[in-house]
């Protein structure tokens, strides 16, 4: 019969293998999770450099300012990633590049021909709500390079210019009963992921 000793010398649970091939550098790692990782399909839809680190950071990946854009300039040149890409200004923010990490392999591998979205506006019709993610989601992964990025995850808000200029999504988390962080507005609202959807 196993041992139900729950104690400080038990075993800690195995760490989860990433989706994804054995990363050459950090940088390669960071892009591989931002197509492979995000949770509730995060991956199909606009992301700006912000909402993708503030996404990272409450899911506990605390990365140094400037990696994701540098991992960009240095793996992404002539985007030969196949990142769908669109400048868009929203709600009133300033004009910035967005990013769908979902590139046109993995769309046709889920039988999709097109992107959810065309661009970053007509998703954010849809998706008021901010994104959602379980504390700590990206601590439950085996990394290479991004282990020594890993901190506690935080349950700050954003603050109501980066959801205004952010796109939501439904805040469905993986795990029925996990807690989460949602951010819309200046509010951060914590929940049971179980049957939350926005329309």
């Amino acid at each position: 019969m196993p041992s139900l000793y729950t104690g400080p010398d038990a075993a800690a649970p195995a760490l989860l293998r990433c989706p994804f091939p054995e990363p050459k550098n950090e940088y390669e790692e960071l892009l591989l999770v931002a197509e492979n990782l995000l949770p509730n399909g995060y991956s199909q839809l606009w992301h700006s450099i912000v909402e993708l680190e503030n996404l990272l950071e409450r899911g506990g990946l605390r990365l140094p300012a400037g990696f994701i854009c540098k991992a960009l300039k240095s793996l992404n040149q002539n985007n030969r990633r196949g990142y769908g890409t669109n400048k868009s200004r929203l709600a009133g923010s300033p004009k910035r590049m967005y990013y769908l990490f979902e590139n046109d392999a993995q769309r046709q591998e889920s039988g999709r021909l097109e992107p959810l979205y065309d661009t970053p506006k007509s998703q954010l019709k849809h998706y008021l709500r901010g994104f959602a993610i379980e504390d700590g989601y990206f601590k439950a992964y085996r990394y290479t390079f991004l282990r020594k990025y890993l901190g506690s995850s935080s349950s700050t808000s954003a603050t109501g210019d980066e959801a205004a200029r952010g796109t939501g999504e439904q805040g469905n988390a993986s795990t029925s009963g996990a807690t989460h962080t949602s951010t819309a507005g200046n509010e951060t609202t914590r929940g049971t992921a179980a049957g939350e959807r926005g329309n």
